[in-house]
């Protein structure tokens, strides 16, 4: 679970109603593997760099 990142096309293919929100929440994980997949492999990854 430490090298997979979730991603979407937003702007490009934004849905609004949260779909993404409720597929993350949906996946049968602890909170803690949800939480690496959604967001904290990311900040891991640019942890201490400028993205512009």
């Amino acid at each position: 679970m430490d090298r997979i990142l979730f991603s979407t096309d937003y702007p490009y293919q934004y849905r609004p109603g949260g779909e993404a929100r409720r597929f993350v929440e949906g996946l049968e994980l602890d909170a803690a593997h949800k939480a690496k997949f959604a967001h904290a492999n990311w900040e891991r990854l640019t942890a201490g760099r400028l993205l512009a």
